[in-house]
């Protein structure tokens, strides 16, 4: 067995009898002949067990029992005493002392109590190995709950602002919807000098380019934006282009694509043209004017 049994007793006879008590049951034993020795003992070997003799000279086994229990409660402590110490046997038990016996002692007795408090402490180191466990599953778990809140609060929060955006882009469409149709009645039913059109016609054409810029926002806010359909890549990026063309011309730059036939691809539409606008864009305003 791989229990270690420390036996304390001044009385060298006394102690060799109960040592070999505890041999012959099949324990390691570690013996010492005072208090001092015996703390000295418990802080330097891992010991299972401790019996000690209630009369010592200096520290007596009470008083040994109480440090013994204040380092590790877990530890059993028994305790030998003559007859008619029932006053200390009360405070031993009081003080957590686990069992006693009286000399002269009986074999079976002292058999009997030490399986006893061994299988006691065996009980209470795997209640707190398994209580230590479920702990640390306990906040591994929270932890986990508390990422997974931290997430869903941050999908609503861009939910929410996309459901603003969408809301936004709404109000702001109506107005330019009606201001393009003016300008468009203007220009098919008054003749105007040729300055003038050409202003209007830039106009609509900024305009145009308003409505683009907050269609391409809603398309971007919606809460659908991680589906993924089929699409041609040469068919967005066409698309892309003519959406710049006002900020290419602005800049005299052009914008050459070579496109080769590219076979249908999985993606969200929207926030493929977005990112496609956000580069070419970049690309417009680091290019030099009249450049390619």
């Amino acid at each position: 067995m791989d229990d270690t049994i420390l036996v304390v007793d001044d009385d060298e006879a006394a102690r060799m009898m109960m040592g070999r008590i505890v041999r012959n049951m099949g324990y390691q034993v570690v013996e010492a002949i005072s208090a001092q020795e015996a703390l000295e003992i418990v802080n330097q070997k891992d010991i299972d067990l401790v019996v000690t003799d209630l009369r010592m000279p200096r520290v007596d086994g009470l008083v040994l029992a109480k440090t013994l229990l204040q380092l590790d409660s877990e530890r059993p402590v028994l305790l030998v005493t003559g007859y008619g110490n029932m006053n200390n046997i009360k405070e031993a038990l009081k003080i957590g002392v686990y069992d006693y016996f009286v000399k002269p002692v009986d074999i079976d007795d002292v058999e009997a109590g030490i399986r006893r408090a061994l299988d006691y402490r065996r009980v209470v180191l795997e209640n707190r190995f398994h209580q230590e466990d479920l702990e640390k599953k306990v906040v591994e778990r929270s932890r986990k709950l508390q990422r997974a809140y931290e997430e869903l609060t941050q999908t609503e929060k861009l939910s929410a602002v996309g459901r603003m955006a969408a809301g936004v882009v709404h109000e702001v469409l109506n107005p330019l919807t009606v201001v393009g149709g003016q300008i468009d009645l203007v220009m098919m039913q008054i003749e105007l000098p040729e300055a003038q059109t050409a202003s209007l016609k830039m106009a609509r054409d900024e305009l145009d380019r308003a409505v683009r810029i907050m269609r391409n926002l809603r398309g971007f806010s919606k809460q659908n934006t991680s589906k993924r359909e089929a699409m041609l890549l040469n068919g967005l990026l066409d698309r892309v282009s003519q959406l710049l063309t006002f900020e290419s011309r602005t800049k005299c730059v052009e914008i050459q694509m070579e496109l080769k036939s590219l076979p249908p691809l999985y993606a969200n539409e929207d926030q493929l043209t977005q990112g496609f606008l956000n580069l070419i864009n970049n690309a417009l305003e680091a290019s030099s004017k009249g450049g390619v």
